[in-house]
C-alpha cells in the first residue's frame, strides 16, 4: 500500500473517531505522537511500545490507532445484533483486564459503540485497512498486531460464552473471529 492510500484510509478512520468521540485527538498527527504516547499505550489495548511507535512512524494517526484496535471488539460485540447490559459489562471488564484503562479515550469510544451500534461500514473499512498494513509494517510488528487483536476477541468469546469458550460461541461470533483473522491473512 502506498503512502497516499495509507493517508486516505487513516483519514477515514480519523473521521469515524471524531464523529463518535473526541475531536481533539482526531486532529493530532503522527508528529504529535511523542506528546500522547503514554496515553495511546494506556488507552489502546496495545502494550508494546515498539508496535505503537511503528504504527505511528508509518503515518497512521493517533485516532486511527484507536479505531484500529477497537473496531474488531465492536464488530464481535454486535455480531449477534444486540448487546445486553450484562454482555456490555462483561466486555468492558474484559477489555479493562486486557489493558484499556477505565474512563480513557479508548474506553469511552468503546463504551459509546457498545451503546449505539456504529454503521456496518466501520468493520469493512477496518478490514481493508488491517489488510493493507502488511505493506507498510515490518512482518514481526504486523504479526504482533494480528495476535493482539485476535487474542482480544478470543478473550471476549471466553467471557461472553458463559465459560464454554469457542464451544459456547454463536456461529456469528466465530464467523467474526474468522473475519478478523482473514483480514491479516497473506494475499
Amino acid at each position: 500500500m502506498n503512502q497516499r492510500a495509507t493517508a486516505i484510509r487513516s483519514e477515514t478512520l480519523d473521521q469515524i473517531f471524531a464523529y463518535h468521540l473526541d475531536q481533539s485527538l482526531a486532529v493530532l498527527t503522527p508528529s504529535d505522537y511523542p506528546m500522547v504516547r503514554h496515553q495511546v499505550l494506556r488507552d489502546s489495548g496495545i502494550r508494546n511500545p515498539e508496535l505503537i511507535d511503528e504504527l505511528s512512524s508509518t503515518g497512521i494517526s493517533i485516532a486511527a490507532i484507536y479505531v484500529l484496535t477497537l473496531a474488531p471488539i465492536v464488530h464481535f460485540a454486535w455480531s449477534d445484533e444486540s448487546i445486553t447490559s450484562i454482555k456490555r459489562k462483561k466486555i468492558m471488564q474484559a477489555v479493562h483486564r486486557r489493558g484499556i484503562a477505565k474512563n480513557s479515550t479508548g474506553w469511552l469510544l468503546l463504551e459509546s459503540w457498545l451503546r449505539r451500534q456504529p454503521d456496518c461500514s466501520l468493520f469493512r473499512i477496518w478490514q481493508d485497512y488491517a489488510g493493507a498494513l502488511k505493506w507498510i509494517m515490518s512482518v514481526n510488528s504486523y504479526k504482533s498486531l494480528n495476535s493482539i487483536l485476535v487474542s482480544q476477541v478470543e478473550a471476549l468469546i471466553s467471557v461472553t460464552a458463559n465459560g464454554f469458550g469457542l464451544l459456547g460461541a454463536s456461529t456469528r461470533q466465530t464467523t467474526t473471529l474468522v473475519q478478523i483473522k482473514e483480514a491479516f491473512a497473506p494475499t
